[in-house]
């Protein structure tokens, strides 16, 4: 499915009635007006996480594509020299955001990033909370591996559509040279989570 512009909601979910659409439907919700609030709050403790907020890293430079961007894309949080933000949802009036911060916007699953891009044509390419959402793991992270000679990786675990575990991506990138691999657990929005981080590069 690419989408070049948003279509409404029977044509956007592609595959109705199963756990994924439902997953979709939760998350458009997140990035309504009564969540907003909580959804920024974890939007900055995932920055946080994965080390966006530290002075030293410089992206100015740097072609970024965020996959599962959602309505609050951290490419909005630190200046690139390019930024794509992918996800297939339309988020109404938060799209505007990516207008202002001159972010490209794609309507499109993960799964499907080798047919919209080219091979290694990014920097880095960031799953921050979104490989669990997805239909196909394990195809949308080769697909995001085949973009970039760097992907950041932040991903709740044991949650989710498919209750993954740090070993999911740590045997696909066993052959990349590791920058950062940790897990580690924190208290946020009223539950007690593990989460994996990574950094690799080719």
């Amino acid at each position: 499915m690419n989408l070049s512009e948003p279509q409404d909601e029977d044509d956007l979910m592609c595959k109705k009635n199963t756990p994924w659409h439902e997953a979709q439907v939760f998350e458009r919700g997140w990035y309504s007006h009564d969540s907003q609030r909580a959804a920024k709050r974890h939007n900055a403790l995932v920055a946080e996480l994965v080390g966006l907020t530290c002075a030293h890293l410089d992206l100015s430079r740097s072609s970024v594509l965020d996959v599962g961007a959602g309505g609050f894309s951290l490419l909005q949080r630190v200046k690139t020299r390019r930024g794509v933000a992918v996800d297939p949802l339309f988020f109404g009036e938060l799209e505007k955001n990516y207008a202002d911060a001159k972010i490209q916007r794609v309507f499109a699953c993960a799964e499907e990033l080798t047919s919209l891009f080219y091979f290694s044509e990014f920097d880095e390419v960031w799953l921050f909370d979104v490989v669990q959402h997805v239909i196909d793991p394990a195809r949308a992270v080769h697909a995001a591996s085949c973009l970039a000679r760097r992907v950041r990786i932040f991903e709740w675990l044991h949650t989710g559509l498919h209750k993954l575990k740090a070993k999911f991506f740590t045997t696909r990138f066993m052959r990349w040279e590791k920058k950062v691999e940790a897990t580690g657990r924190v208290n946020h929005l009223g539950f007690t989570g593990e989460y994996f981080f990574a950094v690799y590069e080719r």
